[in-house]
């Protein structure tokens, strides 16, 4: 098994929760295990709920631009094209979620559901990280 089944697996025992184990901190924890560095460590516990969740999203100007912060700090790069054990925000039912790539699909981790797969077909690419 590789590092992204074996992360992808131990993911899906665990229970999600705002502010330790929610879908930014799903991929902060995938770039942890394969960088050994931690990009959300300035945030990560500071917020226990989606609207905690919403606010700080929104005073770093959003997704897109949390991750962008974030990550270059962890030594990803933006990259173009979605390839696997890359994280990405996607557009999917008309909101901006993260996951981690794993061609040809996307693994989130949903409140309700959990880890959830979809095939990249079905949702829209805003941004991938190369790590």
């Amino acid at each position: 098994m590789d590092a992204l089944a074996g992360f992808l697996r131990e993911a899906t025992a665990r229970r999600f929760e705002y502010g330790t184990w929610d879908c930014a901190l799903f991929c902060a924890d995938w770039v942890r295990r394969k960088r050994g560095v931690d990009p959300a460590a300035a945030w990560r516990g500071q917020y226990r709920t989606a609207l905690g969740s919403a606010r700080l999203i929104k005073r770093h100007g959003g997704l897109v631009a949390l991750f962008d912060g974030c990550l270059s700090g962890a030594g990803a790069v933006r990259y173009a094209v979605p390839r696997r054990g890359d994280i990405a925000v996607v557009e999917s039912g008309g909101a901006l979620v993260s996951g981690v790539v794993t061609d040809p699909c996307i693994a989130c981790l949903g409140a309700e559901r959990g880890v959830v797969i979809r095939h990249c077909d079905l949702v829209s690419f805003v941004a991938v990280w190369s790590i």
